[in-house]
């Protein structure tokens, strides 16, 4: 049987690439090596963001594209699912290697997306960009199915680039959103969990940790290594104005400080990831 069926034509094999599948991938090697240490997972977390950002990134640096078709040329312009996934990405490749171009491309993308695809009558986001004049209607995914709600995962990064740059106008336009979804995720929380986390994530504030001085990576991986809900982690090897984490956090006698902070307000600095986790527990939610 199966020799006849192997002389018989094959089904077509799609070999489009897409980003948001891509993009949810290297997450997964990105989580799977803070909780396993192997490092082929960090290599392929790593090499996967870099392949991404030069095929899908296009020429002006603020938009993306969806597809390579047939793995070689970029396809259509990217969904909302393509930008929230790419952005989660990005975010969470930075605590690989602390790169800070990974969080202003973020920001820049973040940007991007509220544009073409934030309603402002509801707060939250289409499917599809604006201006698209093949579409007869607009729909928004709300429900985590087999990929996450490209909205809630939006809300996610709105919440974590709103602490990492500052921006209130982000953290409204999060706040907006969850209002918006609210009453449904109250009433039927199974098919909306990360609204609901997000929704824990504001009620119980977000815990902030920098690491600053010359081991400040590898202090900051060894943090990684446990599970850190609700949290924001910057690391570097000397305070950055840029970012207000990073803002005024010497080292110690150059010494890596760990400074564990709510709202921008820190606690004493600690020399150890070990003491900053007896300390953690009280701002976790």
């Amino acid at each position: 049987m199966l020799e006849v069926r192997l002389a018989l034509p094959r089904p077509h094999r799609d070999e489009n690439v897409l980003l948001g599948w891509n993009a949810l991938a290297v997450n997964a090697f990105t989580h799977a090596f803070h909780a396993l240490g192997n490092p082929e997972y960090q290599a392929r977390a790593l090499d996967g963001m870099t392949f991404l950002q030069h095929r899908f990134l296009a020429p002006d640096g603020e938009t993306l594209f969806h597809q390579l078709d047939e793995g070689e040329k970029p396809g259509m312009v990217a969904f909302l699912n393509d930008y929230a996934f790419f952005i989660e990405a990005l975010l969470d490749v930075y605590t690989l290697d602390f790169n800070p171009d990974r969080l202003r491309l973020a920001l820049r993308l973040t940007e991007t997306a509220i544009r073409d695809f934030y309603d402002e009558e509801d707060g939250l986001f289409f499917f599809t960009e604006k201006g698209r004049e093949d579409l007869f209607l607009r729909r928004k995914e709300l429900y985590d199915a087999e990929m996450p709600s490209g909205i809630a995962t939006m809300i996610s990064n709105l919440q974590r680039l709103s602490v990492i740059f500052d921006r209130r106008d982000l953290r409204a336009l999060a706040e907006k959103a969850m209002r918006a979804v609210r009453n449904t995720v109250t009433e039927d929380p199974m098919p909306f969990a990360r609204y609901a986390t997000a929704m824990l994530q504001e009620v119980g504030g977000a815990a902030e940790i920098a690491v600053v001085g010359p081991d400040a990576n590898t202090g900051a991986a060894d943090l990684c290594r446990k599970f850190l809900p609700g949290v924001v982690l910057m690391a570097d090897e000397r305070e950055n104005p840029e970012f207000p984490l990073l803002s005024g956090r010497g080292a110690a006698e150059g010494r890596t400080a760990f400074y564990l902070c709510q709202d921008y307000a820190c606690q004493r600095p600690v020399d150890s990831a070990e003491a900053v986790w007896k300390s953690l527990s009280f701002y976790i939610p």
